[in-house]
């Protein structure tokens, strides 16, 4: 493990992270600072806070985007191997 400190909204973090996983968390670092600034931008009567906690709501509706596409495609893949076990047992 190694230590780092990250930025955001101005405000420094420590954390500890593997040496694979650092590369990526300066990356979402930078991305999530980005927001913040655009959302600034945006907003501009919108203190840091407010636009850190958009930028918080934007991450996790497109986290809950993701998982409920994964779910969908997971049902799909049980449909799919339904089909088909129902396709072989008529064949056979």
């Amino acid at each position: 493990m190694k230590s780092i400190d990250v930025m955001i909204a101005g405000r420094s973090f420590p954390l500890k992270v593997t040496q694979e996983e650092e590369s990526l968390v300066l990356q979402v670092t930078d991305e999530i600072n980005e927001k913040i600034r655009n959302l600034q931008n945006i907003y501009l009567q919108k203190d840091k806070q407010d636009c850190l906690s958009m930028a918080l709501l934007t991450y996790a509706m497109e986290s809950a985007k993701l998982k409920r596409d994964l779910n969908g495609i997971e049902e799909l893949r049980e449909l799919s191997d339904q089909i088909e076990s129902s396709i072989l047992r008529i064949i056979v």
